[in-house]
């Protein structure tokens, strides 16, 4: 009984580390724009540099918005200097930007820093809009 409640314990927390893990947005690369651009969710990118202050300032502002409404968005990152044609891409003139899509189709953007507040009122307007 002590081996079996023990294992089962530990299964729980290997099952819940993982699952942690896993809760975020995704990195976004060319291999995954096919996914992103045939969503029928609404899909947020924040594009950001590893030496942009105000991107470093909003990434975990992102990631606790992204784990928070990981069920009504999709959430990516995309770091504009490492893939610098899918920045060019969006047209990401800027850091950070946060570029809105549903179906493929940007619906919205926002360059520059935001608090949670100004993330999840963005979130909540984009989703009563559409």
């Amino acid at each position: 009984m002590g081996k079996c409640f023990f294992c089962a314990i530990a299964s729980f927390f290997v099952f819940g580390f993982l699952q942690t893990a896993e809760a975020g947005p995704k990195e976004l690369k060319r291999d995954l724009l096919q996914e992103m651009l045939a969503s029928s969710q609404i899909v947020v990118i924040d594009v950001y540099a590893d030496w942009c202050g105000p991107c470093r300032r909003f990434e975990p502002i992102f990631k606790q918005a992204s784990e928070h409404f990981s069920q009504q968005y999709h959430f990516f990152k995309l770091n504009g200097d490492k893939e610098r044609e899918l920045a060019r891409y969006f047209n990401v003139t800027a850091y950070p930007t946060t570029l809105y899509f549903k179906e493929g189709r940007e619906i919205a953007r926002h360059t520059g820093c935001m608090s949670m507040s100004e993330f999840t009122s963005q979130l909540d307007g984009l989703s009563k809009r559409i």
